[in-house]
């Protein structure tokens, strides 16, 4: 299932996540001063999903999985997808997940969640959620091309001597605020409750060349390289040890 594994990443070392996607850029505007990062609470998850959609819009990932859709029907797929993934991942119980606000307007401007993988869902909570059907699915296509895509719980399963617990399922900024230090903040904010609750060795996966540097500067590593649909898409696992106390 797609993740938002890094909306609005800043660039210092090109190296990637589902586009994500062309909403990673290098920093250009100034960070603002006015945003507040908290812990999310349910009350945030329809803002977080619509955020989330905008973000992922021209995420590669995203662009592989709905591939010849039509211009008509793009839009409102992803906006379906991230309202569903984000009901189903965001604030879900055991899993923290923090936000961005821009205490100016009160806008939830960013958010991320860790997903403990012994919290993560499975087929039947996928389909109660509706996540196998509805407008999210233009075509079969979609909804195979989907399943092509990743599963960081099966590449953590993979390397068991890493001792993985958690994906950082989501990080996503607005685009109005990408490229600007949000993310990276919002990225800090996480791993840092995540480290203070001993919370253990954390995986990702991201599409994002640009998004590298940003995580490999939080201290996670290129775990592997995965090439899908003869190399139309490429995906990025990263892994980040538990910090020493």
């Amino acid at each position: 299932m797609p993740q938002a594994a890094a909306a609005g990443a800043e660039v210092p070392v090109p190296a990637a996540a589902p586009a994500p996607s062309s909403s990673c850029r290098p920093s250009a505007a100034p960070i603002p001063h006015n945003i507040d990062f908290r812990p999310a609470c349910a009350a945030d998850t329809a803002a977080a999903a619509a955020m989330f959609a905008a973000a992922f819009e021209e995420d590669p990932e995203i662009q592989y999985i709905y591939k010849g859709v039509k211009q008509h029907q793009y839009k409102p797929a992803v906006q379906a997808l991230y309202s569903k993934c984000t009901r189903l991942f965001f604030c879900r119980k055991g899993c923290p997940s923090w936000c961005a606000i821009d205490a100016a307007t009160q806008e939830l401007i960013g958010a991320a969640s860790i997903t403990p993988l012994k919290a993560y869902p499975g087929l039947l909570t996928y389909a109660t959620h509706g996540l196998l059907l509805g407008r999210q699915w233009p075509s079969l296509s979609c909804l195979r091309r989907m399943w092509q895509t990743s599963d960081a719980s099966e590449a953590a399963e993979e390397h068991p001597h890493l001792g993985i617990t958690a994906e950082l399922s989501f990080l996503g900024v607005t685009p109005a605020y990408q490229g600007r230090g949000v993310g990276r903040q919002l990225l800090q904010a996480i791993l840092a409750a995540w480290d203070a609750q001993q919370g253990g060795p954390l995986i990702l996966y991201t599409a994002q060349s640009k998004a590298l540097g940003l995580y490999q500067s939080q201290g996670f590593e290129v775990l592997e390289v995965q090439e899908i649909g003869g190399a139309q898409l490429t995906i990025w696992y990263m892994h980040r040890p538990q910090l020493q106390p």
